[in-house]
């Protein structure tokens, strides 16, 4: 007999998500946890679930509630603990890994290497075509030295930037003599 007989035997493989499993995936995720945990705890793939939701409206909906419903009451726990001045910490914590987007912290700019490369010959480019060719090798040394240098020691670039403005490079001290 099929774990739900609303839904007709179509034959074929039997679903991997039976009643059993589908009660314990809502129960982990109403306790906070994500769909990957929930999936590795009653034994499938977490793709299991997002398919099974897809076919299955209704379980959709009980996943959709039972996600929501720990945002909702983390929340809720927030607004009770600030009032009363105690510790609310663990609840946002929480809502934070639950719902980056909307309430975890957000980090600085971060740009990767190539986009840093693409930024610099945009505005070097102009005066790089200017250069005389031995100059421009001792440009392209110089800047593969810095590349190496910032692949080497990931810190560089932090020191760079802690540095005093009077002890970093001017202008002038970057123009090649």
């Amino acid at each position: 007999m099929p774990d739900h007989p609303e839904r007709p035997n179509r034959g074929g493989r039997p679903e991997s998500l039976d009643d059993a499993k589908r009660r314990k995936i809502i129960a982990l995720l109403a306790n906070g946890s994500s769909r990957r945990v929930a999936a590795r705890v009653v034994g499938c793939a977490h793709s299991t679930i997002t398919r099974t939701a897809q076919r299955d409206p209704e379980f959709a909906a009980e996943l959709d509630a039972a996600e929501h419903s720990v945002e909702i009451e983390s929340l809720r726990n927030i607004r009770r603990a600030a009032a009363k001045g105690r510790y609310w910490r663990a609840a946002a914590w929480l809502v934070e890994r639950k719902n980056a987007r909307d309430f975890a912290p957000r980090p600085a700019l971060a740009i990767n290497e190539e986009q840093i490369a693409q930024v610099l010959l945009a505005i070097l480019n102009p005066w790089i075509e200017k250069l005389p060719d031995a100059t421009f090798d001792q440009f392209l040394e110089h800047l593969n030295q810095m590349i190496d240098l910032f692949h080497q020691e990931p810190r560089a670039l932090a020191l760079l930037k802690s540095l005093a403005p009077a002890q970093q490079p001017s202008a002038d001290s970057l123009r090649p003599k």
